[in-house]
């Protein structure tokens, strides 16, 4: 990766939750943090091409969590794009299917805004 070990390491430190189920997570995670999702969704990819390479036919898909707000999912939506147009410049195509999870009450009840760009929309009830 060319990053070093103890770049690595600090950052790991300073992320560093002591009970992440009641802290910064989901989304909002990945708008701060922005190479969270780009890295998770590259390694989408990037699993999506060797499979291919190998003969192994897959169909990824990438599903934005916790999502309350339709700027959330927009916000979520450019990275996940943006990784895949790198990695179509390098690679190729790379077919994709996106959608965004509804686990929080204000999501669910503005569900009808919210999914007009998401593709999949899933509900969990929690």
């Amino acid at each position: 990766m060319g990053v070093p070990a103890e770049k690595i390491k600090k950052r790991v430190q300073e992320l560093h939750e002591f009970n992440p189920m009641l802290g910064f997570r989901g989304c909002r995670l990945g708008i701060v943090y922005s190479e969270i999702s780009e890295m998770q969704s590259r390694a989408v990819f990037e699993a999506r091409c060797g499979s291919s390479k190998a003969g192994i036919k897959v169909h990824p898909e990438i599903m934005i969590p916790l999502v309350g707000f339709k700027k959330e999912l927009d916000l979520q939506v450019e990275v996940v794009l943006a990784s895949r147009g790198r990695h179509e410049r390098e690679e190729g195509q790379a077919e994709l299917s996106r959608g965004h999870m509804i686990e929080v009450p204000r999501g669910a009840t503005h569900r009808g805004r919210d999914c007009s760009i998401g593709g999949i929309l899933q509900l969990r009830n929690q």
